[in-house]
């Protein structure tokens, strides 16, 4: 699961906030896209995955970003290894901490499994397209930078999984016009969520 993250070379002591010199500008409106690949879909024991992307992307990376858990954090015990049980039971009650990455792996998922992946879409305005680069800017030099902590523990609203996660930032970027999710740390409930919301949209465009 989180190999594609470790191996991103994330610096532990970047910062997610850009210089104000760094981070430009969007010229145009755009487009934000919660994407979500259901659990189950690639492996028996994969978990599935949720992320953000945007349109139109200036910054030094691939406007994609995930959410993941940081397997280096020294709070995880030794036998919690990628894939593991082990390491899906620990999640379940504790936290690590969280990585804001550039999500080269959704990218792959996205091209391999497009009939898959649901989709919740909103226009953006320039100035909400300038508010997500710099919610989700990553320093040229790294892949990944540290945010929060990560939990598949749906009694903490402080911490966050992928879906989660892709949601709270959503939620920043464009409010209300976000679907509402009861439960946003379980993915067929986000998907159900979005399912909902994007029928509604397709039936008030039709009148």
């Amino acid at each position: 699961m989180a190999r594609e993250v470790l191996a991103t070379g994330a610096s532990m002591d970047a910062e997610g906030t850009p210089p104000e010199a760094e981070c430009p500008t969007p010229q145009g409106s755009g487009e934000l896209v919660l994407a979500i690949l259901p659990s189950r879909v690639a492996a028996r024991n994969d978990p599935g995955h949720a992320w953000l992307e945007w349109s139109p992307g200036e910054g030094p990376h691939p406007p994609c970003r995930g959410y993941w858990p940081d397997l280096n954090d020294p709070d995880l015990p030794d036998d919690c290894v990628p894939g593991s049980r082990e390491l899906h039971r620990w999640l379940r009650v504790h936290s690590v901490r969280g990585l804001r990455t550039v999500d080269h792996g959704a990218a792959r998922k996205r091209r391999e499994r497009p009939a898959v992946i649901s989709e919740w879409r909103a226009p953006l305005a320039p100035d909400q397209a300038a508010l997500v680069e710099a919610r989700c800017w990553i320093p040229p030099d790294v892949e990944a930078v540290v945010e929060g902590r990560y939990s598949w523990n749906e009694e903490r609203d402080d911490w966050d999984n992928c879906s989660s996660w892709a949601l709270r930032v959503a939620r920043e970027i464009v409010g209300d016009r976000v679907p509402h999710c009861d439960r946003p740390k379980k993915l067929s409930a986000v998907i159900a969520a979005v399912s909902r919301a994007t029928e509604h949209d397709r039936r008030r465009e039709e009148g």
